[in-house]
């Protein structure tokens, strides 16, 4: 298999793991199988704007509190949560949900409940009713002159909510509370509704997810990805990601959330990295990211260094002149050598199906030797006589015996300028 087979391959299968990884996050959510409502939980679940328990679980029939559906809101919104005071007395700084008050409150998107007992109140415990939350969903979207004029609370919201499609499939009658399902699908319908000035709620990220699906980026740039809060997508990057993104879509809108497309660009990103894998012996396979001459590969063995200028695949070095189990490889760019792209450590090793059997290559030097690494010891092996710790210099690098014993012991090593046997 080729290089570039190895990384588109590699490439897809992290593909299939993120976009997998849907399906996941998708089953966790044990109770809402089957359910009118399920597309709706799973998208908001996926959006990270409604989600589920920790235990699995959803709880569709469940209410949901005034504070909690602020908080759904400003997600959907994508508007950054504001600390500290409320204008409201029963909403402390120090409770979950002030940030998300206090940005839905400023936005006009909810309101409290007015002065009680002398304190202006949000009262976040109390269920927030049907014609609460499509108010807020109306006034989310930019309908609040609209709805103003159409009557007002709440008739008003609910005929332009009707007349802007936010009602289908949300039964719900005046005065009731609404559960956790019925919201949940009245903030998937405002996903796909067009807001007052024409844009979309996650805008961006449905213009990726439509381009991925036509195959058309036009007007999609660094900034649409960062705008749907997709991080790590560069000029150097881009055209892979639209690519396989394309091929992942096939010709269909997949609704992807930021989530799904984020594991999609560290891939990406993973796969255009330097990389450094040592094989064995003196072979190392590399993957730069640049043209092909302008990368030097430098391993140091022993406090010295052999380099070489490299390109894309496997790269036999010269050998390693320096005693030791312990190697180091550093890629650098050939106008940067003080600073490498990557490093990495190795444990010296044989090329596959050589064993310890080597020839010296000195005259004079006992011409048997059997060398091997024991945690990161070198052991050396004479045929002759050898006391431990006896010296030898074979091409001039000087060896100690840790072992006079001739054991068939097989190589993991080789120490110096031998000849394979």
């Amino acid at each position: 298999m080729t290089k570039l087979n190895k990384k588109i391959l590699s490439l897809m299968l992290a593909l299939v793991m993120v976009i997998g990884s849907m399906g996941i996050s998708m089953a966790a959510l044990m109770d809402v199988g089957g359910i009118p409502e399920e597309q709706a939980i799973l998208r908001l679940e996926g959006l990270k704007i409604l989600e589920g328990y920790g235990d699995g679980t959803f709880l569709p029939n469940n209410l949901i509190t005034r504070e909690e559906y602020a908080a759904v809101i400003t997600r959907a919104k994508r508007i950054q949560p504001i600390s500290g005071n409320t204008i409201f007395g029963d909403v402390p700084s120090t409770r979950w949900s002030a940030q998300y008050i206090n940005v839905a409150e400023q936005a006009d998107l909810i309101k409290g409940r007015g002065i009680i007992n002398g304190i202006n109140t949000f009262d976040p415990i109390s269920n927030i009713s049907y014609e609460e939350a499509v108010t807020i969903v109306v006034r989310a979207l930019g309908y609040e002159t609209l709805a103003q004029s159409s009557g007002g609370y709440p008739n008003g919201y609910l005929l332009v909510a009707a007349q802007k499609g936010l009602l289908a499939g949300v039964s719900g009658t005046l005065g009731m509370k609404a559960p956790r399902a019925m919201v949940a699908q009245l903030t998937f319908n405002a996903l796909e509704i067009p807001q007052q000035n024409g844009t979309y709620l996650f805008n961006e990220l449905r213009m990726i997810n439509a381009a991925a699906k036509s195959t058309d980026w036009t007007g999609i740039n660094l900034a649409t990805f960062a705008a749907a809060g997709i991080n790590g997508v560069t000029a150097s990057n881009l055209a892979n990601l639209k690519s396989t993104l394309e091929g992942a879509a096939n010709g269909t809108n997949q609704n992807w959330s930021p989530t799904d497309i984020q594991g999609v660009v560290d891939s990406v990103v993973d796969s255009l990295a330097p990389k450094i894998t040592y094989i064995n012996g003196t072979e190392f396979e590399l993957v730069v990211p640049n043209t092909p001459g302008t990368f030097v590969l430098v391993v140091t063995v022993g406090g010295v260094d052999v380099s070489a200028q490299v390109v894309n695949g496997r790269v036999i070095m010269p050998p390693f002149l320096g005693l030791g189990a312990i190697g180091t490889a550093k890629l650098y760019n050939l106008n940067d050598l003080n600073t490498p792209i990557v490093s990495e450590n190795f444990v010296r090793k044989l090329p596959s199906g050589i064993t310890g059997n080597m020839f010296a290559t000195t005259a004079g030097a006992a011409p048997f030797i059997i060398v091997t690494e024991v945690l990161g010891i070198d052991t050396v092996t004479f045929s002759g006589t050898f006391t431990a710790g006896q010296t030898v210099s074979i091409d001039g690098i000087g060896m100690t015996l840790v072992t006079g014993t001739t054991a068939a012991l097989t190589a993991t090593e080789v120490v110096g300028l031998l000849t394979p046997a």
